[in-house]
Protein backbone atom coordinates (compact mmCIF):
# COMPACT_ATOMS: atom_id res chain seq x y z
CA UNK A 1 0.00 0.00 0.00
CA UNK A 2 2.89 2.35 0.73
CA UNK A 3 4.14 2.10 -2.86
CA UNK A 4 0.67 2.78 -4.27
CA UNK A 5 0.19 5.86 -2.08
CA UNK A 6 3.64 7.12 -3.07
CA UNK A 7 2.89 6.67 -6.79
CA UNK A 8 -0.52 8.33 -6.41
CA UNK A 9 0.99 11.30 -4.58
CA UNK A 10 3.79 11.58 -7.13
CA UNK A 11 1.22 11.82 -9.92
CA UNK A 12 -0.36 14.88 -8.30
CA UNK A 13 3.07 16.43 -7.70
CA UNK A 14 3.92 15.87 -11.36
CA UNK A 15 0.71 17.63 -12.43
CA UNK A 16 1.57 20.73 -10.37
CA UNK A 17 5.25 20.71 -11.38
CA UNK A 18 4.31 20.50 -15.06
CA UNK A 19 1.93 23.45 -14.74
CA UNK A 20 4.52 25.52 -12.88
CA UNK A 21 7.17 24.69 -15.47
CA UNK A 22 4.87 26.04 -18.17
CA UNK A 23 4.41 29.29 -16.27
CA UNK A 24 1.17 28.71 -14.38
CA UNK A 25 1.28 30.75 -11.18
CA UNK A 26 -1.71 29.28 -9.32
CA UNK A 27 -0.77 29.33 -5.65
CA UNK A 28 -1.97 25.79 -5.03
CA UNK A 29 0.95 24.36 -7.01
CA UNK A 30 3.82 25.32 -4.65
CA UNK A 31 1.59 24.46 -1.68
CA UNK A 32 0.92 21.01 -3.12
CA UNK A 33 4.59 20.40 -3.94
CA UNK A 34 5.69 21.29 -0.42
CA UNK A 35 2.97 19.02 0.95
CA UNK A 36 4.34 16.25 -1.25
CA UNK A 37 7.92 16.84 -0.07
CA UNK A 38 7.02 16.73 3.63
CA UNK A 39 4.19 14.17 3.70
CA UNK A 40 4.69 11.79 0.77
CA UNK A 41 8.46 11.70 0.22
CA UNK A 42 9.02 10.32 3.75
CA UNK A 43 7.29 7.16 2.48
CA UNK A 44 10.12 6.83 -0.03
CA UNK A 45 12.67 7.36 2.72
CA UNK A 46 11.03 4.50 4.65
CA UNK A 47 11.35 2.20 1.64
CA UNK A 48 14.97 3.12 0.92
CA UNK A 49 16.50 3.70 4.38
CA UNK A 50 13.93 2.30 6.76
CA UNK A 51 11.95 4.05 9.45
CA UNK A 52 13.96 6.33 11.78
CA UNK A 53 14.82 5.30 15.32
CA UNK A 54 12.76 7.73 17.39
CA UNK A 55 13.48 6.30 20.82
CA UNK A 56 14.66 9.76 21.94
CA UNK A 57 11.13 10.98 21.15
CA UNK A 58 8.91 8.39 22.85
CA UNK A 59 5.59 9.78 21.68
CA UNK A 60 6.70 9.72 18.05
CA UNK A 61 8.08 6.22 18.48
CA UNK A 62 4.82 4.92 19.94
CA UNK A 63 2.84 6.36 17.03
CA UNK A 64 5.32 5.04 14.47
CA UNK A 65 5.07 1.50 15.85
CA UNK A 66 1.27 1.49 15.75
CA UNK A 67 0.07 -0.26 12.58
CA UNK A 68 -3.51 1.14 12.56
CA UNK A 69 -2.04 4.64 12.79
CA UNK A 70 0.19 3.95 9.80
CA UNK A 71 -2.77 2.72 7.76
CA UNK A 72 -4.83 5.81 8.61
CA UNK A 73 -1.86 8.01 7.68
CA UNK A 74 -1.54 6.36 4.25
CA UNK A 75 -5.24 6.86 3.53
CA UNK A 76 -5.05 10.45 4.74
CA UNK A 77 -2.05 11.33 2.57
CA UNK A 78 -3.67 9.80 -0.50
CA UNK A 79 -6.78 11.95 0.11
CA UNK A 80 -4.99 15.24 0.81
CA UNK A 81 -3.75 15.85 -2.75
CA UNK A 82 -7.07 15.59 -4.65
CA UNK A 83 -8.91 17.47 -1.89
CA UNK A 84 -6.36 20.29 -1.89
CA UNK A 85 -5.96 20.55 -5.66
CA UNK A 86 -9.61 20.24 -6.67
CA UNK A 87 -10.85 22.60 -3.97
CA UNK A 88 -8.41 25.25 -5.18
CA UNK A 89 -9.05 24.88 -8.91
CA UNK A 90 -12.34 23.29 -9.97
CA UNK A 91 -14.89 25.91 -10.90
CA UNK A 92 -12.48 28.75 -10.20
CA UNK A 93 -12.68 31.80 -12.41
CA UNK A 94 -10.88 31.24 -15.67
CA UNK A 95 -7.90 33.49 -16.26
CA UNK A 96 -6.53 34.31 -19.69
CA UNK A 97 -3.04 35.77 -19.60
CA UNK A 98 -0.26 36.69 -21.93
CA UNK A 99 2.59 34.22 -21.99
CA UNK A 100 6.12 35.19 -20.98
CA UNK A 101 5.20 38.77 -20.10
CA UNK A 102 5.47 40.83 -16.97
CA UNK A 103 4.48 44.35 -16.05
CA UNK A 104 6.39 45.57 -13.00
CA UNK A 105 4.44 46.06 -9.79
CA UNK A 106 4.19 49.85 -9.73
CA UNK A 107 5.25 51.55 -6.53
CA UNK A 108 5.53 55.33 -6.06
CA UNK A 109 9.07 56.52 -5.59
CA UNK A 110 8.44 57.40 -1.94
CA UNK A 111 7.31 53.82 -1.25
CA UNK A 112 10.39 52.43 -2.97
CA UNK A 113 12.54 54.56 -0.69
CA UNK A 114 10.51 53.35 2.30
CA UNK A 115 11.02 49.72 1.21
CA UNK A 116 14.77 50.33 0.95
CA UNK A 117 14.79 51.71 4.51
CA UNK A 118 12.74 48.76 5.80
CA UNK A 119 15.12 46.37 4.04
CA UNK A 120 18.09 47.60 6.07
CA UNK A 121 16.14 48.29 9.29
CA UNK A 122 16.86 45.02 11.16
CA UNK A 123 20.47 46.03 11.89
CA UNK A 124 19.72 49.43 13.52
CA UNK A 125 16.72 47.87 15.31
CA UNK A 126 19.03 45.23 16.81
CA UNK A 127 21.58 47.88 17.78
CA UNK A 128 18.90 49.76 19.73
CA UNK A 129 18.13 46.68 21.83
CA UNK A 130 19.02 46.20 25.49
CA UNK A 131 22.00 43.97 24.65
CA UNK A 132 23.07 44.34 21.00
CA UNK A 133 26.32 42.41 21.54
CA UNK A 134 24.33 39.18 21.84
CA UNK A 135 23.72 39.34 18.07
CA UNK A 136 27.41 38.80 17.40
CA UNK A 137 26.50 35.12 17.78
CA UNK A 138 24.22 33.27 15.41
CA UNK A 139 21.13 31.61 16.84
CA UNK A 140 20.50 34.13 19.59
CA UNK A 141 17.51 32.23 20.97
CA UNK A 142 19.79 29.28 21.81
CA UNK A 143 22.08 31.38 24.03
CA UNK A 144 21.95 31.38 27.81
CA UNK A 145 21.53 35.16 27.92
CA UNK A 146 18.33 35.03 25.88
CA UNK A 147 15.96 35.84 28.74
CA UNK A 148 13.85 38.67 30.10
CA UNK A 149 14.09 41.94 28.21
CA UNK A 150 16.45 40.49 25.58
CA UNK A 151 13.92 37.81 24.64
CA UNK A 152 11.04 40.30 24.63
CA UNK A 153 12.94 42.76 22.43
CA UNK A 154 13.92 40.00 20.00
CA UNK A 155 10.27 39.80 18.89
CA UNK A 156 10.69 43.37 17.58
CA UNK A 157 13.85 42.34 15.73
CA UNK A 158 12.00 39.36 14.25
CA UNK A 159 9.21 41.64 13.07
CA UNK A 160 11.77 43.94 11.43
CA UNK A 161 13.38 40.97 9.67
CA UNK A 162 10.05 39.70 8.30
CA UNK A 163 9.14 43.22 7.18
CA UNK A 164 12.52 43.39 5.41
CA UNK A 165 11.67 40.20 3.48
CA UNK A 166 8.41 41.77 2.28
CA UNK A 167 10.28 44.95 1.32
CA UNK A 168 12.87 42.95 -0.64
CA UNK A 169 10.17 41.17 -2.64
CA UNK A 170 8.47 44.52 -3.30
CA UNK A 171 11.72 46.01 -4.63
CA UNK A 172 12.29 43.02 -6.91
CA UNK A 173 8.75 43.07 -8.25
CA UNK A 174 8.67 46.85 -8.78
CA UNK A 175 12.10 47.21 -10.42
CA UNK A 176 12.06 48.08 -14.12
CA UNK A 177 15.10 45.85 -14.54
CA UNK A 178 16.66 43.21 -12.30
CA UNK A 179 20.30 44.25 -12.11
CA UNK A 180 23.13 42.32 -10.42
CA UNK A 181 23.70 45.29 -8.10
CA UNK A 182 20.06 45.21 -6.94
CA UNK A 183 20.14 41.47 -6.32
CA UNK A 184 23.48 41.66 -4.47
CA UNK A 185 22.37 44.51 -2.21
CA UNK A 186 19.14 42.67 -1.34
CA UNK A 187 21.02 39.44 -0.62
CA UNK A 188 23.45 41.26 1.70
CA UNK A 189 20.61 42.95 3.62
CA UNK A 190 18.59 39.74 3.92
CA UNK A 191 21.66 37.79 5.02
CA UNK A 192 22.12 40.25 7.86
CA UNK A 193 18.45 39.81 8.77
CA UNK A 194 18.77 36.02 8.70
CA UNK A 195 21.77 36.24 11.04
CA UNK A 196 19.89 38.44 13.50
CA UNK A 197 16.84 36.17 13.45
CA UNK A 198 18.90 33.02 13.94
CA UNK A 199 16.06 30.80 12.73
CA UNK A 200 15.98 28.38 9.83
CA UNK A 201 12.39 29.44 9.23
CA UNK A 202 13.68 32.91 8.32
CA UNK A 203 16.04 31.43 5.74
CA UNK A 204 13.12 29.44 4.32
CA UNK A 205 11.01 32.62 4.11
CA UNK A 206 13.82 34.45 2.33
CA UNK A 207 14.27 31.65 -0.21
CA UNK A 208 10.51 31.42 -0.73
CA UNK A 209 10.12 35.17 -1.25
CA UNK A 210 13.03 35.42 -3.70
CA UNK A 211 11.87 32.30 -5.52
CA UNK A 212 8.39 33.75 -6.00
CA UNK A 213 9.69 37.15 -7.14
CA UNK A 214 11.92 35.65 -9.82
CA UNK A 215 9.20 33.20 -10.83
CA UNK A 216 6.61 35.99 -11.11
CA UNK A 217 8.97 38.03 -13.25
CA UNK A 218 9.41 35.17 -15.69
CA UNK A 219 13.08 34.59 -14.85
CA UNK A 220 12.40 30.99 -13.88
CA UNK A 221 10.53 29.06 -16.51
CA UNK A 222 10.82 25.55 -17.91
CA UNK A 223 13.70 23.43 -16.71
CA UNK A 224 15.38 26.48 -15.16
CA UNK A 225 12.61 26.45 -12.56
CA UNK A 226 13.38 22.83 -11.62
CA UNK A 227 17.16 23.34 -11.63
CA UNK A 228 17.07 26.45 -9.43
CA UNK A 229 14.54 24.82 -7.15
CA UNK A 230 16.79 21.79 -6.64
CA UNK A 231 19.85 23.99 -6.05
CA UNK A 232 17.90 26.00 -3.44
CA UNK A 233 16.81 22.84 -1.65
CA UNK A 234 20.37 21.50 -1.59
CA UNK A 235 21.69 24.83 -0.29
CA UNK A 236 19.06 24.96 2.45
CA UNK A 237 19.70 21.34 3.44
CA UNK A 238 23.44 22.06 3.66
CA UNK A 239 22.75 25.11 5.81
CA UNK A 240 20.43 23.07 8.03
CA UNK A 241 23.07 20.39 8.61
CA UNK A 242 25.52 23.09 9.68
CA UNK A 243 22.86 24.63 11.91
CA UNK A 244 22.25 21.31 13.64
CA UNK A 245 25.94 20.61 14.10
CA UNK A 246 26.80 24.07 15.41
CA UNK A 247 23.81 25.02 17.53
CA UNK A 248 22.40 21.69 18.62
CA UNK A 249 25.66 19.76 18.87
CA UNK A 250 24.32 17.13 16.49
CA UNK A 251 27.02 15.53 14.39
CA UNK A 252 26.73 13.18 11.46
CA UNK A 253 25.92 9.96 13.28
CA UNK A 254 23.03 7.55 13.35
CA UNK A 255 21.02 10.39 14.86
CA UNK A 256 21.46 12.57 11.76
CA UNK A 257 18.88 10.54 9.81
CA UNK A 258 16.51 10.84 12.74
CA UNK A 259 16.96 14.61 12.81
CA UNK A 260 16.56 14.83 9.04
CA UNK A 261 13.26 12.98 9.17
CA UNK A 262 11.86 15.22 11.89
CA UNK A 263 13.06 18.42 10.21
CA UNK A 264 12.13 17.54 6.62
CA UNK A 265 9.09 15.38 7.16
CA UNK A 266 5.78 15.87 8.90
CA UNK A 267 4.78 12.21 8.75
CA UNK A 268 5.89 11.43 12.31
CA UNK A 269 4.08 14.48 13.65
CA UNK A 270 0.84 13.66 11.82
CA UNK A 271 1.04 10.05 12.98
CA UNK A 272 1.30 11.18 16.60
CA UNK A 273 -1.78 13.40 16.19
CA UNK A 274 -3.63 10.46 14.61
CA UNK A 275 -2.56 8.12 17.40
CA UNK A 276 -3.57 10.62 20.09
CA UNK A 277 -6.94 11.12 18.42
CA UNK A 278 -7.48 7.36 18.35
CA UNK A 279 -6.02 6.68 21.81
CA UNK A 280 -6.68 9.70 24.05
CA UNK A 281 -6.24 7.59 27.16
CA UNK A 282 -2.57 7.00 26.24
CA UNK A 283 -1.45 10.31 24.71
CA UNK A 284 -3.20 13.67 24.61
CA UNK A 285 -1.78 16.55 22.56
CA UNK A 286 -4.22 19.31 23.55
CA UNK A 287 -6.08 19.63 26.85
CA UNK A 288 -9.41 20.32 25.12
CA UNK A 289 -11.03 20.72 21.71
CA UNK A 290 -9.95 23.81 19.77
CA UNK A 291 -7.30 24.90 22.28
CA UNK A 292 -4.91 26.55 19.80
CA UNK A 293 -7.33 27.68 17.07
CA UNK A 294 -7.70 31.21 18.58
CA UNK A 295 -3.96 31.71 18.03
CA UNK A 296 -4.54 31.96 14.28
CA UNK A 297 -6.00 35.41 14.88
CA UNK A 298 -4.48 36.27 18.26
CA UNK A 299 -0.89 35.09 18.07
CA UNK A 300 0.52 38.62 18.35
CA UNK A 301 -1.65 39.62 21.34
CA UNK A 302 0.65 39.97 24.38
CA UNK A 303 0.05 37.55 27.24
CA UNK A 304 -0.21 40.55 29.58
CA UNK A 305 -3.41 41.52 27.75
CA UNK A 306 -4.59 37.93 27.27
CA UNK A 307 -3.60 36.07 30.47
CA UNK A 308 -5.38 32.86 29.36
CA UNK A 309 -3.61 32.83 26.00
CA UNK A 310 -2.85 29.21 25.02
CA UNK A 311 0.70 28.01 24.55
CA UNK A 312 1.92 27.79 20.94
CA UNK A 313 0.77 24.52 19.41
CA UNK A 314 4.36 23.32 19.04
CA UNK A 315 4.77 23.46 22.83
CA UNK A 316 1.71 21.29 23.43
CA UNK A 317 2.95 18.92 20.75
CA UNK A 318 6.48 18.78 22.14
CA UNK A 319 5.05 17.97 25.56
CA UNK A 320 3.10 15.08 24.00
CA UNK A 321 6.24 13.87 22.23
CA UNK A 322 8.00 13.54 25.59
CA UNK A 323 4.88 12.23 27.35
CA UNK A 324 4.89 15.28 29.59
CA UNK A 325 2.14 17.64 30.80
CA UNK A 326 1.85 20.84 28.67
CA UNK A 327 4.70 23.23 29.37
CA UNK A 328 7.01 25.74 27.75
CA UNK A 329 10.20 24.23 26.34
CA UNK A 330 13.36 25.98 25.22
CA UNK A 331 12.68 24.59 21.76
CA UNK A 332 9.87 22.81 19.98
CA UNK A 333 9.23 19.95 17.59
CA UNK A 334 8.32 21.53 14.26
CA UNK A 335 4.65 21.04 13.45
CA UNK A 336 2.30 21.89 10.60
CA UNK A 337 -1.22 22.82 9.59
CA UNK A 338 -2.40 19.27 8.96
CA UNK A 339 -1.81 17.65 12.34
CA UNK A 340 -2.84 20.76 14.26
CA UNK A 341 -6.37 20.50 12.87
CA UNK A 342 -6.54 16.81 13.76
CA UNK A 343 -5.43 17.61 17.30
CA UNK A 344 -7.92 20.47 17.61
CA UNK A 345 -11.13 19.04 16.17
CA UNK A 346 -10.54 15.30 15.85
CA UNK A 347 -11.84 13.27 12.90
CA UNK A 348 -13.26 16.35 11.16
CA UNK A 349 -9.72 17.72 10.96
CA UNK A 350 -8.78 15.15 8.33
CA UNK A 351 -11.09 16.90 5.86
CA UNK A 352 -11.03 20.45 7.21
CA UNK A 353 -7.24 20.88 6.92
CA UNK A 354 -6.84 20.20 3.15
CA UNK A 355 -10.21 21.70 2.23
CA UNK A 356 -9.63 24.94 4.12
CA UNK A 357 -6.10 25.20 2.75
CA UNK A 358 -7.46 24.66 -0.76
CA UNK A 359 -10.09 27.38 -0.28
CA UNK A 360 -7.40 29.77 0.98
CA UNK A 361 -5.30 29.02 -2.12
CA UNK A 362 -8.38 29.65 -4.25
CA UNK A 363 -9.03 32.99 -2.54
CA UNK A 364 -5.37 34.04 -2.64
CA UNK A 365 -5.26 33.28 -6.35
CA UNK A 366 -7.81 36.08 -6.88
CA UNK A 367 -5.39 38.65 -5.48
CA UNK A 368 -4.15 40.55 -8.49
CA UNK A 369 -1.12 42.54 -7.32
CA UNK A 370 2.15 40.64 -7.30
CA UNK A 371 3.37 41.78 -3.87
CA UNK A 372 0.43 40.66 -1.68
CA UNK A 373 0.19 37.58 -3.87
CA UNK A 374 3.82 36.77 -3.08
CA UNK A 375 3.19 37.22 0.64
CA UNK A 376 0.11 34.99 0.58
CA UNK A 377 2.04 32.31 -1.30
CA UNK A 378 4.79 32.30 1.32
CA UNK A 379 2.27 32.19 4.20
CA UNK A 380 0.29 29.29 2.70
CA UNK A 381 3.47 27.32 1.98
CA UNK A 382 4.77 27.93 5.51
CA UNK A 383 1.49 26.69 7.00
CA UNK A 384 2.31 23.27 5.57
CA UNK A 385 5.66 23.00 7.36
CA UNK A 386 5.53 25.33 10.40
CA UNK A 387 3.24 26.39 13.21
CA UNK A 388 1.82 29.89 12.84
CA UNK A 389 3.89 31.37 15.70
CA UNK A 390 7.04 31.04 13.57
CA UNK A 391 5.84 33.62 11.04
CA UNK A 392 3.06 35.43 12.91
CA UNK A 393 4.57 38.87 12.24
CA UNK A 394 4.35 38.30 8.50
CA UNK A 395 0.59 37.76 8.48
CA UNK A 396 -0.63 41.30 9.37
CA UNK A 397 1.92 42.79 6.95
CA UNK A 398 0.61 40.71 4.06
CA UNK A 399 -3.04 41.22 4.87
CA UNK A 400 -2.44 44.98 5.07
CA UNK A 401 -1.13 44.74 1.50
CA UNK A 402 -4.22 42.80 0.46
CA UNK A 403 -6.51 45.44 1.99
CA UNK A 404 -4.49 48.17 0.29
CA UNK A 405 -4.94 46.43 -3.05
CA UNK A 406 -8.69 46.12 -2.61
CA UNK A 407 -9.06 49.75 -1.53
CA UNK A 408 -6.87 51.12 -4.31
CA UNK A 409 -8.60 49.10 -7.06
CA UNK A 410 -5.37 48.42 -8.89
CA UNK A 411 -5.51 47.08 -12.41
CA UNK A 412 -4.91 43.33 -12.48
CA UNK A 413 -1.47 42.19 -13.48
CA UNK A 414 -1.20 39.38 -16.01
CA UNK A 415 -0.71 35.95 -14.54
CA UNK A 416 2.20 34.31 -16.33
CA UNK A 417 0.74 31.20 -17.85
CA UNK A 418 0.75 29.59 -21.25
CA UNK A 419 -2.94 28.72 -21.22
CA UNK A 420 -6.23 29.10 -19.48
CA UNK A 421 -6.28 27.04 -16.31
CA UNK A 422 -9.75 25.81 -15.43
CA UNK A 423 -8.59 23.26 -12.89
CA UNK A 424 -8.59 20.33 -15.29
CA UNK A 425 -5.82 17.82 -14.71
CA UNK A 426 -3.52 17.03 -17.59
CA UNK A 427 -0.28 15.11 -17.60
CA UNK A 428 0.09 14.88 -21.36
Amino acid sequence: MTVLVLLWSTLWAFVSLRKMRKGNTAIVHPVLLVTYAFLALPLLYDLVSGEPDLVRYPGLQIAQDDEPTRSIYLVYVSAIFPLLYLTATVGAKRRVARAHSYDPYRLPRVLRVLCALILVSPVPVALLGPRPSIYLNYGVSQLSGFTGGVADYHSIVSFAVQAAIVAAVALLLSADRISPALVLSILIALSAGAWLSGKRATVAMILGGLFFAFWQRGLMRGWRLIAIGCISLIAFATFSVGYQAELRSEIVTANSYQGFRIDYGRDSQIRLSIFAQQNPERIRVLPEVGTTLPLYVGQLVPRAIWPEKPLPYSQYFTSAVFLSPPQLWGYGITTSWYEEWISNIGVAGYAVAPLLLGFMCRWANRVRDALPRAGLTVILVLLVVLHVAAFAALIPLVFALVVWERLSHRTALPVATDAVDDGRISIA
